[in-house]
């Protein structure tokens, strides 16, 4: 992996749909931490990583993702990483907008999701 790549974290318990989306990011050149839930999304920021955007579930065992949104704006090491819900949940759009973040429903439309994560992340990466 390129070192100057863009990292992006993903965060979501379903293990295929985390995994299909990191492959495709990874693809495109992007370097990407996966995290099975808020509270493992957390300890890897906390132990240091550093992604330009975080795609986030909603719906997740444990740490949801309006929880993880909370403690993630009450520790200001970490308050200005970008956050994405990317979310089927019912309401995505109010919960979103709730935790003042931006939103994209599941199913994900590929170019959506490459557009808005290029949008985080183009002085980082070239368009692929």
């Amino acid at each position: 992996m390129d070192a100057t790549a863009a990292t992006v974290m993903v965060v979501d318990d379903d293990i295929d749909i985390r995994e299909t989306i990191q492959d495709l990011l990874e693809v495109r050149g992007f370097h990407v931490i996966g995290a099975g839930d808020g509270a493992d999304a957390m300890a890897q920021l906390k132990r240091g990583a550093r992604p330009r955007v975080i795609l986030l579930d909603l719906m997740m065992p444990g740490l949801s993702g309006e929880e993880f949104r909370n403690q993630q704006l009450a520790d200001a090491d970490i308050a200005h990483i970008p956050v994405v819900v990317l979310s089927g949940a019912r309401g995505v759009d109010e919960a979103a907008r709730r935790m003042r973040v931006a939103s994209l429903p599941k199913p994900v439309e590929l170019h959506e999701l490459m557009e808005t994560v290029g949008r985080f992340c183009a002085d980082e990466h070239a368009a692929r």
